[in-house]
């Protein structure tokens, strides 16, 4: 449980611990690697512990095991059919995807007590109202604190995979990152952050209002549009789940009357030139946006996907090479803009949703969508076997994997860091307290 609370606290932090490490790039890019390196190892651990006991491995059930082990499978499968891929980056990438899956298992293997898991809880809370201190800071101290909290510039790779850090990307843009580099990450801990205090707090007080507002307040003020929506879309789902329809309309009423108030008075409008901030929320309402996502991630849908959607070579799938999929697009005699193969590299898992679907082929899309799928009902199904106060981290995970739908059609949030160890994290939490209050009700009727 320490490494755990360890990762909890740390994994928010570790840009800007790193960033002040004397060592050569490649050396840091190395040292990002290590909670990867800790979860796979404290598995691996406990695996060989539990069996010299002579106890079996956990499983989840409910063939969540069997998609998620055929997914692996076949995603290294892919690797193999597509012998011009770089074996290196699709690994690396396969890895990126999977990287804290495993914390659901160890979990299961830890078996925390309701005693563990609340202190785990207190380690996040503590770790959110620091980042909400740092942001606050960052935004009252504007672009001198943005430059000091900012991680640090790569220009050196390893096998071609580097890492480049948005939270500075644009000269006098104080976009909210924290301590983390990017301004996604912020945003999506900070969402993770609303989420748990919904469904873990009494919302009966201005109090639990006010702290709920004040970070969706940072996760706009990060800039990061994708994640902005989808917090308004877990608070909305929180309010109807607590409140009906009925309450719920009335306060999208007056939601959407300030939101109407703010958009004639932003001051990101300039009414004059009839044009929007392009690093303003509202410039995806601009004809501006859309022409530049034709580019991106529009594109990607209009453009390249209708082409390639049921060829025999994505059945399969690419490999998760981004670089051998758009050589592939480059030298095809399809009818796509210029400037999107040019930049596909560089914005094909903008569309996360399709870049699994491009990589692993419709095989592998299939396998990852069903482990989802019944991941989700398995944690579902088991809501009735917890008390009212204890439903709470189950309803936080099936929250964070409906969120992660529209995530990834935006972003790669399945391989964001904080987003995924989060995400996996409350899972594994769920599960093992579904099992826990299982066998207490099969001890009960035993009596």
């Amino acid at each position: 449980m320490i490494l755990l609370k360890f990762l909890i606290i740390y994994l928010p932090f570790e840009e800007f611990i790193l960033k002040w490490m004397p060592v050569s790039d490649q050396v840091y890019l190395l040292l990002r690697q290590v909670p990867d390196l800790t979860v796979f190892c404290l598995m691996v651990a406990l695996f060989i512990s539990r069996i010299s006991l002579g106890k079996g491995i956990p499983i989840i059930g409910s063939k969540v095991d069997i998609f998620l082990l055929f997914f692996v499978g076949w995603a290294l499968f892919t690797l193999l059919l597509n012998p011009s891929a770089d074996y290196f980056v699709g690994l690396a990438n396969i890895k990126a995807l999977l990287r804290y899956v495993f914390l659901i298992y160890i979990i299961l293997m830890l078996n925390p007590s309701s005693l563990q898991i609340e202190n785990l809880m207190t380690w996040f809370s503590f770790a959110i109202g620091i980042q909400i201190l740092v942001g606050l800071s960052q935004y009252a101290g504007g672009i001198p604190i943005r430059d000091f909290l900012a991680a640090r510039h790569v220009s050196e790779d390893i096998g071609g995979i580097s890492k480049d850090f948005t939270g500075d990307r644009f000269e006098g843009v104080n976009d909210l990152m924290g301590t983390m580099g990017d301004t996604i990450s912020f945003a999506y801990f900070l969402m993770v952050g609303v989420t748990v205090r919904f469904f873990l707090f009494s919302p009966k007080t201005f109090k639990f209002w006010g702290i709920v507002a004040l970070i969706f307040l940072l996760v706009y003020l990060s800039g990061s549009r994708a994640v902005t929506l989808v917090s308004l879309m877990i608070i909305s789902g929180f309010i109807i789940w607590k409140h009906g329809w009925r309450i719920s309309i009335m306060w999208g009423g007056v939601f959407v009357t300030v939101i109407v108030v703010f958009w004639f008075s932003s001051t990101f409008v300039d009414i004059s030139m009839n044009e929007v901030d392009r690093h303003s929320f509202w410039f995806i309402f601009n004809a501006e946006f859309m022409e530049g996502a034709l580019n991106s991630r529009l594109g990607i849908i209009v453009y390249i996907v209708p082409k390639i959607l049921f060829t025999v070579q994505n059945v399969i799938g690419f490999s998760p090479d981004k670089e051998f999929f758009a050589e592939y697009i480059a030298i095809s005699q399809l009818m796509i803009p210029q400037i999107l193969v040019v930049l596909l590299p560089k914005v094909l898992e903008d569309v996360y949703w399709v870049a699994i679907y491009v990589y692993y082929g419709l095989i592998g899309f299939i396998l990852w969508v069903s482990f989802l799928i019944a991941l989700f009902r398995k944690i579902n199904k088991s809501l009735f076997l917890l008390s009212a106060s204890s439903k709470g981290i189950s309803i936080v995970a099936i929250s964070l994997i409906l969120a992660s739908i529209p995530l990834n059609f935006l972003n790669q949030a399945f391989e964001t860091r904080i987003f995924s160890f989060y995400l996996w994290l409350f899972c594994g939490i769920a599960l093992s307290m579904a099992r826990q209050a299982l066998r207490v009700s099969v001890l009960v009727k035993l009596k």
